[in-house]
């Protein structure tokens, strides 16, 4: 979550260091609070490239869609030092 409230969720099947490709359970989801829909990934990948038991690190590339995402059909970035919550 970051200071306009956008919110991205990523459960995967481990969150030991490595290459995680979104499919099964491996999830990547997108939320805007001012729309009541959800962005979801169906291909691209999640890397940890950290985790040091209570925060990890990594980069992420993937594509998707959802209804009210016009022309969002892609997402990439980073995060550093995030918390793991259960």
């Amino acid at each position: 979550m970051d200071g306009s409230f956008n919110v991205i969720k990523i459960p995967l099947s481990s969150l030991a260091v490595g290459t995680y490709f979104i499919g099964g359970s491996n999830i990547f989801n997108y939320y805007l609070p001012t729309n009541p829909n959800t962005w979801y990934a169906y291909d691209g990948y999640v890397k940890i490239t950290e985790n040091d038991s209570n925060q990890i690190s990594g980069i992420f590339k993937v594509e998707g869609n959802g209804i009210g995402y016009k022309g969002v059909t892609s997402i990439s970035g980073y995060f550093n030092s995030v918390s793991i919550l259960p």
